[in-house]
């Protein structure tokens, strides 16, 4: 690899450049950034100081992108927008919808597209390149145990111990009777919205589903895919501010209403009504499990089975 001239800013700097590589710069407020997001995810590094540690690998990922240039390493514009698009649809799964995303940045979609563009070039020149570079070196398992000797034994990092389980879990499940009070109670739901009554009052006053009843039922744009089979059957079918009938899901009893379409997305709001789990269910769930026991402890199944 050519011979970076690599410039380091003082440290007390703040929001300034803290090194230079090439044309490409790096800020301050970068690694502080990626410092306080660290933190929010409790996590840590191998020892030193955590800053020092990731102004290192900012440093490599920018020597990386200078080598990509140099080497006319080249991203076409549709893997770019591919890539954004991704990272684009995660950040609206994370904040739950296009609208909230946008809310919280304070700009459309396609203006945070624009912004994050050429971060993300940036970030898939330097992993082509990493991938170039390193494609033919194989460490073979004596190299690692040979160099793992190397290290001193008081510069090794602690790690708690760690175990893989499994379990088998067995859920209490509402009877018929239950089911039907539940179903009931949801029918009178749906006669009262049709004889007017306010659905956001009602959603606020019956509905079990904690996410959306302080928010009147609202569930905010969704598309498909990402609601349970039954629900989202009913939800396209609807007409713009179309009260459904009872739809019934693993969750319990729905009312649903349609308040806006665009395109593939639909703007949805509802009430659940859930069965109540009474303590014979939870019984009938318990002899379940402890038949399960039972059977393992006398071989007569695996866990697996």
């Amino acid at each position: 690899m050519p011979f970076l001239v690599l410039s380091i800013g003082s440290a007390q700097n703040i929001d300034k450049i803290a090194a230079v590589v090439g044309n490409n710069i790096i800020l301050n407020s970068d690694v502080e950034i990626q410092y306080q997001q660290l933190l929010a995810n409790d996590e840590t590094f191998g020892g030193g100081d955590m800053k020092c540690e990731i102004l290192d690998q900012l440093l490599l990922d920018k020597i990386f992108v200078l080598e990509a240039e140099r080497d006319s390493i080249f991203i076409a514009p549709e893997e770019i927008d591919a890539e954004l698009t991704r990272r684009i649809q995660y950040f609206i799964s994370m904040f739950g919808s296009e609208e909230k995303l946008e809310e919280y940045y304070g700009k459309k979609v396609y203006d945070l597209k624009d912004e994050f563009r050429e971060d993300i070039e940036q970030q898939m020149l330097a992993d082509r390149m990493r991938n170039q570079i390193f494609a033919d070196i194989h460490v073979s398992p004596k190299e690692v145990f040979d160099f793992f000797n190397t290290i001193p034994k008081d510069s090794l990092p602690f790690f708690n111990a760690e175990v893989e389980i499994g379990q088998i879990v067995v859920f209490a499940e509402p009877g018929f009777t239950q089911k039907n009070i539940a179903r009931e109670q949801a029918e009178k739901i749906k006669k009262e919205l049709e004889e007017g009554a306010d659905f956001e009052f009602l959603a606020l006053l019956y509905s079990d589903d904690p996410g959306s009843a302080t928010e009147g039922g609202k569930l905010g744009f969704v598309r498909r895919g990402e609601l349970v089979t039954e629900f989202e059957a009913t939800a396209f079918r609807l007409k713009e501010n179309e009260i459904s009938d009872v739809v019934e899901t693993k969750f319990g009893y729905h009312v649903i209403q349609l308040l806006e379409r665009k395109g593939d997305r639909l703007n949805v709001r509802h009430i659940l009504i859930s069965p109540d789990i009474e303590n014979e269910n939870v019984e009938e769930a318990q002899k379940t499990i402890e038949k399960v026991k039972e059977k393992l402890e006398n071989k007569e199944i695996n866990f697996q089975q």
